[in-house]
């Protein structure tokens, strides 16, 4: 899903910034050009809201040393909101062009090693577009830097994965949030109500805190009432909810920059019944086991596709089709945060699913299955990894709720 572009706060571009310092060092490479582009307001990059903190209109290069000073060449009228930010002492401007700066840095500096913000199995640290990466090779022509290029995948992952204190704050009081959003919603779940209904209260709810919507607003929440609504990435609809449907609830908020990603469901009770049918029932408790089996090897070490084969290995011995998505995926500043992913090793997923979980990493984890004729059973919930498992980032769903008929 695209993400609404919000600037992280100075001090916190600070931080990312010193700690992207850090895993060059670990990593053996010697600067990053974390962003090489221009017009960012039209073309944001992923790591722009992390390690920059502004929107440029020149061609422009930050670049960040293993050791030294982080350094930003831009265009003349873009210097001072580089100086604004505070997370690059040394900014340079240019009038003419960024080629003279830009290979007067690195001679002065000689890395040996330069990243560029390229990947071809991570969204999130696949910034630099093509033509722009042409343009950095003609910058180069004539010295030997354009062969020192690398891919900047790895360090992304371990810059956007290992959640300094102040992120992992900002994701919990989205999460409280959303528990909140949840309670509202609950309250208004009665038979005839329609996502649409419950998608413009949610918005309405939102702006009323100065809040944003995780992902795109038309399903920023989605809900799906009982099995006459599509599974998907869908906008809310004009369906209603009756008496006996599964109501099924996929929303996030997006509170100083970082986001939360939760879904919670719901049965509401036909009269008579204080329970949901036997096939509800069946599929809330294999969903439970899978949740808790997926996140029994949510620990540092382990690959993201062994988290999910232990999850999906529930789902099938409790007589479900296998899921057609992953367990879990990274949270932060967007909903769907790169880096590593909780899924089977698929050509979809490119190398994420093989790559290693570590302590400070922030995930939602998810699966939902259909229960039969009253529709899709789902949960999601946040959780930060812990030395040796996870913290819940909010209570976690372990029942359905139950919705009481009037």
């Amino acid at each position: 899903m695209a993400q609404p572009t919000t600037i992280a706060a100075p001090s916190l571009v600070g931080q990312k910034v010193a700690q992207a310092q850090g895993v060059l060092a670990e990593l053996g490479v010697d600067c990053w050009i974390v962003q090489f582009a221009q017009e960012t307001g039209l073309h944001p990059d992923p790591v722009q809201n992390l390690l920059v903190g502004t929107d440029v209109t020149w061609l422009s290069a930050f670049i960040i040393p293993a050791k030294g000073t982080p350094t930003a060449i831009l265009g003349s009228l873009d210097v001072e909101k580089a100086r604004a930010v505070g997370a690059y002492p040394n900014v340079i401007g240019y009038v003419q062009g960024i080629g003279e700066p830009l290979r007067a840095w690195l001679t002065q500096h000689d890395p040996q090693r330069i990243a560029i913000t390229t990947s071809t199995s991570d969204h999130a640290a696949d910034g630099i577009t093509l033509g722009n990466y042409r343009r950095l090779v003609a910058a180069l022509r004539g010295t030997p830097y354009a062969k020192r290029l690398v891919p900047a995948d790895g360090i992304v992952l371990r810059v956007r994965g290992r959640k300094l204190p102040a992120e992992v704050a900002r994701i919990r009081t989205a999460c409280q949030l959303t528990e909140e959003l949840f309670r509202e919603i609950t309250a208004r779940l009665v038979p005839g109500v329609t996502g649409r209904t419950l998608n413009a209260f949610a918005h309405e709810w939102m702006r009323a805190r100065q809040l944003e919507p995780s992902w795109e607003a038309d399903s920023c929440p989605m809900l799906m009432m009982g099995s006459r609504t599509p599974v998907g990435h869908v906008p809310a609809g004009d369906i209603a909810a009756e008496l006996g449907d599964t109501v099924f609830c996929d929303v996030g908020v997006a509170y100083e920059g970082y986001r939360s990603d939760m879904q919670r469901t719901w049965y509401l009770l036909r009269p008579g019944e204080t329970a949901p049918p036997s096939e509800v029932a069946h599929a809330w408790g294999t969903l439970m086991r899978a949740v808790t089996a997926g996140v029994k090897h949510l620990v540092p070490g382990n690959k993201g596709w062994q988290v999910d084969a232990a999850a999906r290995r529930q789902i099938v011995q409790g007589g479900f089709a296998e899921p057609s998505f992953a367990f879990g995926h990274h949270l932060g500043a967007n909903a769907h945060d790169g880096g590593v992913v909780l899924g089977p090793r698929w050509e979809r997923y490119g190398k994420a699913p093989s790559l290693p979980i570590e302590a400070e990493q922030v995930f939602a984890v998810e699966y939902g299955i259909p229960s039969g004729a009253a529709g899709w059973v789902s949960v999601e919930d946040d959780v930060r990894i812990t030395a040796n498992g996870v913290e819940w980032l909010a209570p976690p769903q372990r029942d359905i709720w139950l919705v009481q008929p009037e």
